[in-house]
């Protein structure tokens, strides 16, 4: 028999005999099960979240080690890159046995796909303690296709139900690839043989997954009680299911050529039927790239979801995402705000990263048990259309700063321990919020500031370029210092920027003087604590604790680690 004649039911029938499968059966073994095992999963999940969260299991050494966190790396990836590239193996392995039961129309290979399974079972387990037991995980597709595929084979066997949902777990084997390369395995090949790489494994997912569908829905045959009725006309048998495929076939330019029209009316419309697709598709497409490009360099805007709050962060330290930043996401997103919907964006003047997300954002909102995603944009707080974008109302100044002053008060009175830092427009309300009590080194006005750049810069020329050059690094390479020794000291200094971090562990019990001297020794750093002093040890005696946060002037951000 032909495979050209499967559409045939009779000698499908036939050539398939009892090892045809039914709907019925399909559905139960590999749909509805597997939905019920989901659920569970999904009940079990809540409270081994709360007890993962509550006593603080990731902090575990040998999972730190080993597995790690969320957006975190283990220190030692080994056994995460070992597990993947394991993965990678038993997912090609198991859509093989699945193209090759296709031919047998049979189950004789059940030893290999429980062994592949028990693998699988495995890596899911693994893959929820680096997430933390969050139960939104396992609605993710990776862990779906794990549970839809893994779960009908540790049921009762079943030899008329060969056919199964396994050829999808090709998206598992693109997966595990993604994660190789974010361990920076692949960095030894070029951006361009990556690409290429990810270009053949993302074709070969697309294809077995759209081939198997069909291969499936073909075997099980038509829907008990969803029978097509056609009506017999010039143009073939057609009912309303074959002429809206005929249309989609026409208006993507494929043509397969099975159906024609035959009366003047239908071809004159089937001829305007084709300019309308061929625009309507062209238009939607060009459409659907601008506004990629609009979020890839972060001219997009922020859309206030109804009853939702959202942070807006803004800053340079919105683009070099660090240990700072991610202290400022705790405090926002701590205990008391932890059941409250709350989301983050960030405003900067720079270009973002080409997925126009922060650049570890969602690992450090991670860090304050939110795990909310943030979008970067690109615009200035100080115009209004930019804040528009942002979801922030540009109020008047005098206004905007009494609002901000008694939310200051508020969050001061509920908890004065707080590092609180406030910024207000006007110089007045500084010295409102200085008489209500909050320190004044600790309160900015940004007219005050904006006239007290003016004078350091006519008192002292050039103040405005050291200050312009530590907030945005250019990052010259020194084949372009050229040779006059001026050019390289001004390019050695603006090569430097400020960097935040947080105390090492290590330097607890530590001095200020002390840190001070190994950090100098170390990487050549100044350092910063609160406000501008070249020496903390002036200001304060008292030791390190651990986890303070300081600023240092540096090359490069991985110098502060």
């Amino acid at each position: 028999m032909s495979p050209w004649d499967w559409n045939d039911e009779e000698r499908l029938e036939s050539a398939l005999g009892a090892n045809r499968p039914s709907w019925g059966s399909f559905v139960e073994r590999y749909l509805f099960w597997p939905t019920v095992a989901q659920v569970a999963i999904l009940i079990v999940l809540v409270p081994m979240w709360w007890a993962w969260d509550h006593w603080h299991c990731s902090d575990i050494r040998l999972l730190r080690m080993h597995v790690g966190k969320k957006h975190r790396k283990p220190a030692n990836p080994n056994f995460l890159a070992a597990l993947l590239v394991v993965q990678l193996v038993c997912s090609m392995v198991s859509v093989s046995l699945w193209v090759r039961r296709t031919y047998v129309q049979k189950c004789d290979d059940l030893l290999v796909e429980l062994s592949i399974s028990i693998f699988f079972v495995m890596g899911y387990i693994v893959r929820m303690v680096k997430n933390e037991f969050m139960p939104r995980e396992a609605l993710t597709l990776a862990c779906l296709i794990d549970v839809y595929t893994t779960v009908p084979i540790f049921m009762e066997r079943d030899e008329s139900l060969w056919p199964s949902l396994v050829f999808v777990r090709v998206f598992r084997a693109l997966d595990a690839m993604s994660q190789i390369e974010s361990t920076g395995v692949l960095d030894v090949l070029s951006d361009f043989r990556r690409a290429l790489l990810f270009l053949v494994l993302r074709t070969i997912c697309m294809v077995i997954v759209l081939s198997g569908t069909v291969f499936t829905l073909e075997i099980l045959g038509e829907i008990p009680g969803f029978t097509d009725k056609s009506i017999e006309t010039g143009m073939g048998d057609i009912s309303f299911v074959s002429i809206m495929y005929f249309s989609i076939s026409t208006i993507s330019t494929v043509g397969y050529g099975d159906f024609t029209p035959t009366t003047i009316p239908s071809r004159v419309f089937i001829c305007l039927e084709i300019v309308v697709g061929v625009l309507f598709f062209s238009v939607e497409t060009t459409n659907i790239l601008e506004l990629k490009n609009l979020l890839n360099t972060g001219k997009g805007s922020y859309r206030v979801r109804h009853k939702t709050k959202h942070v807006l962060v803004i800053g340079g330290g919105v683009r070099n995402v660090g240990e700072v930043l991610g202290a400022l996401l705790k405090e926002i997103f701590g205990d008391y705000q932890k059941k409250r919907a709350s989301r983050v964006a960030g405003c900067g003047d720079d270009v973002p990263r080409a997925d126009g997300q922060i650049a570890g954002g969602a690992a450090q909102i991670d860090v304050a048990r939110k795990a909310a995603p943030g979008l970067l944009l690109v615009g200035s707080p100080m115009l209004p259309q930019d804040l528009e974008r942002v979801g922030v109302s540009a109020k008047d100044k005098s206004q905007e700063d009494g609002f901000n002053l008694l939310r200051a008060l508020s969050v001061r009175k509920f908890n004065p321990e707080i590092r609180l830092r406030l910024m207000v427009l006007r110089p007045e309300f500084k010295e409102r919020a200085v008489n209500a009590g909050i320190d004044g080194e600790h309160c900015f006005s940004v007219d005050e500031m904006k006239a007290t750049f003016l004078a350091h810069c006519c008192r002292c020329p050039g103040f405005i370029t050291v200050i312009s050059n530590l907030t945005d690094s250019e990052g010259v390479p020194e084949s372009k210092w050229g040779n006059e020794q001026w050019m390289h000291e001004y390019f050695e200094g603006s090569n430097n920027a400020i960097y935040g971090m947080l105390v090492a562990d290590r330097f607890a019990g530590l001095s200020w003087s002390e840190l001070t001297l190994i950090l100098f020794q170390e990487v050549g750093a100044a350092q910063v604590h609160g406000r501008v002093v070249l020496n903390p040890a002036y200001v304060t005696k008292e030791p390190l604790n651990g986890g303070e946060v300081i600023f240092v002037v540096a090359h490069h951000p991985d110098q502060t680690k």
